[in-house]
C-alpha cells in the first residue's frame, strides 16, 4: 500500500482506492483470526507452538483482539505517512505512554497487560479513524 499510495499522491493521482482495499483485506484477515482464535485456541496453539503453551489458551481470543486492533491503527499510520501527514506521530507518542503507564501500574496478569495494550491501541485507532474523516471532510484526501 504505501509506495502506491505515495507515489499516487506525489503525482497529484487518485490514491485513495488503495487504502480502501487495504482496508477491507486487513479487516478480513484480523477478523478471520480472531473468529478462529476464539472457537479453537488449543488447536491454534497446538499448531504454531506445540503442547505445551495450551495454559496460554485462554489469552490467545484477548490478544488476537489487541494485534487486530493494534494492526488496523497501523494501517491508518502507514497510510498518513505515504501522504507526508508526518504528524499524526505525536498520537503514536500518547499512545506509548499509556501503554507504558498502564502496564507499569497494572501488571498483576498477563490479562492485564493485554487489556492495557488494547486500550492504548484502541486509543490509537479511534483518533486515527477521527483524524482520517476529518482529512477527508475537509478534502485533503483524495
Amino acid at each position: 500500500m504505501f509506495p502506491l499510495i505515495s507515489k499516487n499522491h506525489s503525482k497529484g493521482y487518485k490514491y485513495i482506492h488503495y487504502f480502501n482495499l487495504s482496508l477491507i483485506l486487513t479487516l478480513l484477515i484480523c477478523f478471520g483470526a480472531v473468529i478462529i482464535y476464539a472457537v479453537f485456541p488449543n488447536l491454534a496453539i497446538k499448531m504454531l507452538f506445540g503442547s505445551v503453551y495450551l495454559e496460554g489458551a485462554p489469552y490467545l481470543i484477548w490478544f488476537a483482539v489487541f494485534i487486530a486492533i493494534y494492526t488496523l491503527a497501523q494501517l491508518f499510520i502507514s497510510f498518513f505517512l505515504s501522504i507526508n501527514k508526518t504528524n499524526i506521530t505525536y498520537f503514536s507518542l500518547v499512545a506509548v505512554i499509556i501503554q507504558f503507564v498502564g502496564i507499569n501500574i497494572f501488571h498483576s496478569s498477563v490479562l492485564e497487560v493485554i487489556k492495557i495494550s488494547t486500550l492504548a491501541s484502541s486509543f490509537l485507532l479511534i483518533v486515527m479513524v477521527i483524524y482520517f474523516l476529518n482529512e477527508k471532510a475537509h478534502g485533503k484526501i483524495s
